[in-house]
């Protein structure tokens, strides 16, 4: 028990004698009465609750002084923070995608692209779409945008369409131009749509054509391994047909398979649009096509554009109204290496998605960010390149 609570139990009992003894009157008739009930505790009780009120009144202003000092400490945070943002330049990145699209690629490189602008000093603006890969309202954003706010700009484009239109508002701005870095677009796509203005383009992108390279080099892998004989049967399903990516990781992995001369037969489905419920419906109109799947007693073999598209080849396999012999034997690839696919690998000890291929994610937002911070400081002169190499992976 501390000196508080002695003094505050020593208060109650003198105050409790001494009421007694006013009650009773009977002071004067007791000397043991005289001794507990006379002016000793009289004055015991005067300076215990003198003390107490001493002692409350310093803890009221400790209290209050601890309030105080918080208040201020939160004061001076908040000042320090919003001059930390004012000093730190503003790089807005624009992404193809909604809030709503998680555990994708472009999830992932918006947490990697701005902790590498904030290890740099800079603040990012991320800035997503409402509807996934929507070129129209990517357009609008750009449009819309006061590019005088920021210090640079990071591009991902919707489609195609945005280039071009990304172009037209650049040269808009005069003298207020800003660096900007176009990312995951193809370079001679992105040159081409460059071409024929006064402006330089900043490119970032994994080198899509040697991915689609790396993921057939993993499925004739595959094929070898398990001593499956050509001719093979192959599923491709692309992100979209006329988009880059897709056209040049097909045109990689039909380019592998040629220089290995390797008899092999195409079966694509329509577009997935790089998305899990794209891909899913896009194979569920191939597995009731009945017309492609007659001609093959086997499917060796299905090459997604991308993780998620994978995924959802898998699922629809797996829930198909009637089983498919031609695809016993199929295994499959993907593209990317996100975390919905290393999820998946974890979850599944015997799904059919054995390979993807790298696509570096956090190494392309470093490079995103290293390229923007030397074009804002001038160290790098336009236009520039960073191409950056994927790996092929293999499930353990």
């Amino acid at each position: 028990m501390n000196s508080m609570k002695l003094e505050t139990v020593a208060a109650f009992l003198a105050i409790a004698f001494y009421s007694i003894g006013l009650i009773k009157d009977i002071r004067e008739t007791s000397s043991f009465h005289e001794y507990f009930f006379g002016p000793v505790p009289f004055v015991v009780l005067i300076v215990v609750i003198g003390r107490l009120v001493w002692r409350g009144t310093q803890t009221d202003r400790a209290i209050a002084g601890s309030k105080q000092e918080k208040a201020q400490l939160e004061s001076q945070l908040a000042i320090a923070t919003a001059e930390l943002n004012d000093i730190r330049p503003l790089v807005a990145v624009f992404l193809p995608n909604s809030p709503t699209q998680a555990d994708s690629f472009w999830m992932e490189f918006s947490d990697a692209v701005r902790s590498a602008l904030q290890e740099k000093n800079y603040q990012p603006d991320i800035r997503t779409l409402k509807a996934d890969y929507s070129g129209q309202e990517q357009i609008s954003e750009l449009r819309r945008f006061r590019w005088d706010s920021v210090k640079a700009a990071i591009v991902s484009p919707a489609d195609n369409t945005v280039i071009p239109e990304l172009v037209k508002i650049l040269q808009g701005l005069g003298t207020n131009r800003r660096p900007v870095v176009v990312h995951d677009m193809a370079p001679d796509e992105a040159r081409r749509a460059f071409s024929g203005s006064n402006l330089s383009v900043n490119i970032v992108c994994v080198d899509n054509e040697r991915g689609g390279w790396f993921a057939a080099d993993t499925m004739l892998a595959y094929w070898k391994d398990k001593n499956l004989s050509p001719p093979y049967k192959v599923v491709l399903v692309p992100g979209n047909k006329n988009h880059p990516h897709s056209r040049l990781r097909l045109s990689g992995f039909k380019s592998r398979m040629e220089e290995a001369r390797t008899d092999v037969r195409y079966y694509p489905t329509p577009d997935g649009g790089w998305t899990y419920q794209g891909a899913y419906r896009a194979m569920m109109e191939l597995l009731d096509n009945e017309q492609e799947l007659k001609e093959c007693a086997a499917v060796h073999g299905i090459f997604a554009c991308n993780d998620e598209m994978a995924i959802a080849v898998e699922d629809a396999l797996a829930n198909a109204k009637h089983k498919h012999p031609a695809f016993q034997e199929t295994r499959i690839v993907g593209f990317d290496y996100t975390f919905i696919l290393r999820h998946a690998w974890k979850r599944k000890q015997n799904g059919l998605i054995f390979g993807t291929v790298n696509a570096m994610v956090g190494d392309q937002a470093s490079k995103a960010s290293d390229l923007i911070a030397e074009l804002i400081s001038g160290q790098t002169p336009w236009p520039t390149d960073r191409i950056v190499v994927p790996a092929p992976v293999i499930k353990a």
